[in-house]
C-alpha cells in the first residue's frame, strides 16, 4: 500500500467549548512534539497536513512548531478550530487554510449550541483580515440543531469573509 499523501492531526483532545456534541467524547491532553514529528516522517510522502480534531487544535503549546515543521517538509497545512481563540501570527505564518467551525450564525442558536457569543468567533475571523496570507474557510458542522436554513445562512456570512 503506498504511503498516505494526506494526514489528519489531532493536537488535542481537550477544549475550551462543551458543545452537546462533542461533550460524551472523552476529553484528554495534547500531542506531544516528539509525536508529531515522528509521524511526520514516517510518512515521507505527506503532501497535506490537517491540525484538527476532538478538540481545539489552539490549546496545543506546540501548534506553531507542529504547523512549521510540517512546512519544513514541503506540505500544505490546514487547521480546524472552533474560532473562538484568535491564533498567533506565528502559527498563521505556517498555515495556508485556516478553517473555522460552526452550526449557525444566529447568536441566539450560537449561544443555546455553544455556550459562549458568537462575537469570539466574528472577531476571531476579524483578526485574520490583514494578518492571514491564505484560505479562510467555514466548516458548517450538521447537528441536530443544524437547519438548511443555518447551512444558506452560513454561506451568506462567510461571504463576508472571503471565505469557503
Amino acid at each position: 500500500m503506498p504511503a498516505p499523501w494526506y494526514i489528519q492531526v489531532e493536537p488535542a483532545r481537550a477544549c475550551n467549548l462543551h458543545c452537546p456534541h462533542c461533550v460524551p467524547i472523552e476529553r484528554g491532553g495534547f500531542m506531544a512534539m516528539d509525536t508529531f514529528t515522528r509521524i511526520m516522517n514516517n510518512n515521507p510522502n505527506v503532501q497535506y497536513v490537517k491540525l484538527q480534531g476532538l478538540g481545539e487544535p489552539l490549546l496545543n503549546p506546540h501548534l506553531s512548531t507542529m504547523a512549521a515543521y510540517a512546512k519544513s517538509k514541503g506540505c500544505l497545512t490546514e487547521i480546524i478550530s472552533n474560532g473562538t481563540m484568535c491564533p498567533e501570527q506565528d502559527l498563521l505564518d505556517h498555515i495556508d487554510t485556516y478553517v473555522v467551525s460552526m452550526e449557525t450564525c444566529d447568536p441566539e442558536k450560537y449561544r443555546s449550541i455553544r455556550g459562549i457569543s458568537i462575537d469570539y468567533v466574528t472577531c476571531t475571523l476579524d483578526s485574520l483580515i490583514g494578518r492571514f496570507k491564505g484560505k479562510v474557510g467555514i466548516n458548517c458542522v450538521l447537528t441536530g440543531d443544524t437547519t438548511e436554513d443555518d447551512v444558506e445562512a452560513l454561506k451568506e456570512f462567510a461571504k463576508k469573509y472571503n471565505a469557503t
